[in-house]
This record gives structure tokens, C-alpha cells and sequence, in this order.
């Protein structure tokens, strides 16, 4: 397997912080550590959240979305990654790569293909697709799915000449209830009961956990992506320097979010 570094940092958190921004920035703030030739992988899980793309800022009553969001016990923020809404809680396991740009620049594509590859070498009993499932929430061409049924969304950042390939994956939990959430959250943004393009249709039954076809939890699928790489590449936990923090890129996030 032909990769573009050769080491591997890990860092794994749970954040059941009050402010919601404190996992994107948390990971965004990783973006200065990582080194030329390594990556750092980042898994991590939160309490109930919905993290809203960048489109979802476009919502004719997005205050009214959020407030909905707030009365059924799920914060939400916008997100640096993906342009639609996602759910986060501590049944969805959340994953970012990051490294450097190689000196033969990786597309687009090519990234994603590096994250698609870890999730199949940790799942090497399942036949995962690469593939838009329609009616799922925040459909993408990277969606993967076993069966036609979606378990995990990716999004790409780039910054600065360094690449973080995200995705959400759905272990375990109620993921019928999410998918109702977040269609009804749409509802909610539009004021109307049919939903119409940008914002996703969402059904549902096109999506389910991981644990309907597998016999795992999060820190169990956790460990199998700590060492999916380990035939290929050395890998250790991460020594974060003592003056790391995140206040930089709350800062920036806070910038963002929508002011209603």
C-alpha cells in the first residue's frame, strides 16, 4: 500500500463539554501539529450534538431550526467540513486523518480513497460500498453503505498545505431517531413539510449502524483503526505540547456561527 507518510500519531477524546465547537476546534487546532511524512489520526465521540454544514447556514428560518434542535436536547453549530448536517452523540464514532500534502500532491479523491481504505482494512469481514445513497443526510459520492444502507459520511479540509479527511461513522445507537431528527430539523429551517433542494429529503431507512451487521462498539471499532495500519506503518499516541490549545480556533469558530 502506498501511503504519504510513514508514521502514524493517534489522539482519542470524548467531549461532553457545554460550548459544541470545542471538538471541531480541537481538531482543527491539530492541524499545527502534524509533521512532514506523518499524519495524525483523531477518533473521537460527544454527547448529543448536530453539527450543520455550510449550507445549512442558507436555511430561510435557521433560528427556528436551531431552537427546535436545542428543545430535543442536541446542540448544534456549523461545522468546518461538509456542507449539510450530521449527528454526533456517543454511538457515532468520529474520525479525521490529517497529514502534509506529498511532494506528488494528492487529489481530491485520492484522500478520500486513503479513508475509505482505513475503514475497509478495520472491517475486512464486511463489503463496504463507496457510493450516494439518496435520502440519507448529507449525501455525498464518498457516503459508505453496506447493503445499500449507509453507516458513514466523509468531508475533506485543506489548509495551509495540510489535508484532514473526515467522516462520522454510526456504531451503535438509535440511528432511525437521527435521521428523523434531522429531517424534521429541515422541516423546521424550511416552515414547510416538503423539502426541497439544497437540503436533502431524508428517509430514514436508508441509513443504519454499523452494529445491525457487526458484533462491535465504539472502542472496540476504535482499536481496529488504530491497527488497521499496523502491517504497513508504525503508529503511538500522541504527546500534545504543553502549550497546546484550542482558543485560536474557538475564536475563529465562534466568528462563524450564525449570529441569530
Amino acid at each position: 500500500m502506498l501511503l504519504p507518510f510513514n508514521k502514524i500519531n493517534i489522539v482519542q477524546n470524548h467531549f461532553d463539554e457545554v460550548n459544541p465547537l470545542t471538538s471541531t476546534a480541537y481538531n482543527a487546532s491539530l492541524f499545527d501539529l502534524v509533521q512532514k511524512n506523518e499524519a495524525i489520526l483523531h477518533l473521537w465521540t460527544t454527547t448529543p450534538a448536530v453539527a450543520l454544514g455550510h449550507r445549512d447556514k442558507q436555511l430561510p428560518h435557521l433560528d427556528v431550526a436551531r431552537t427546535w434542535l436545542h428543545s430535543n436536547n442536541y446542540a448544534s453549530y456549523i461545522r468546518s467540513a461538509g456542507g449539510l448536517a450530521v449527528v454526533s452523540d456517543t454511538g457515532i464514532l468520529n474520525v479525521s486523518l490529517i497529514f502534509q500534502q506529498p511532494d506528488v500532491p494528492l487529489s481530491i479523491n485520492g484522500a478520500y480513497d486513503l479513508a475509505v481504505n482505513l475503514i475497509q482494512q478495520a472491517l475486512p469481514e464486511l463489503k463496504i460500498s463507496t457510493n450516494e445513497i439518496v435520502g440519507s443526510y448529507c449525501p455525498g459520492s464518498y457516503d459508505l453503505s453496506i447493503n445499500h444502507r449507509k453507516i458513514a459520511g466523509l468531508a475533506q479540509r485543506r489548509y495551509r498545505n495540510k489535508i484532514a479527511v473526515s467522516l462520522y461513522l454510526s456504531v451503535s445507537g438509535d440511528q432511525e431517531t437521527r435521521g428523523t431528527l434531522i429531517r424534521q430539523m429541515y422541516q423546521q429551517g424550511l416552515q414547510q413539510t416538503t423539502i426541497t433542494a439544497p437540503y436533502p429529503d431524508v428517509k430514514p431507512q436508508t441509513m443504519m449502524n454499523l452494529d445491525a451487521v457487526s458484533d462491535i462498539s465504539v472502542p472496540e471499532f476504535s482499536q481496529r483503526l488504530i491497527t488497521a495500519w499496523q502491517p504497513f506503518l508504525p503508529h503511538e499516541q500522541l504527546q500534545l505540547p504543553t502549550d497546546f490549545s484550542i482558543n485560536n480556533q474557538l475564536e475563529i469558530l465562534e466568528k462563524r456561527q450564525p449570529t441569530t
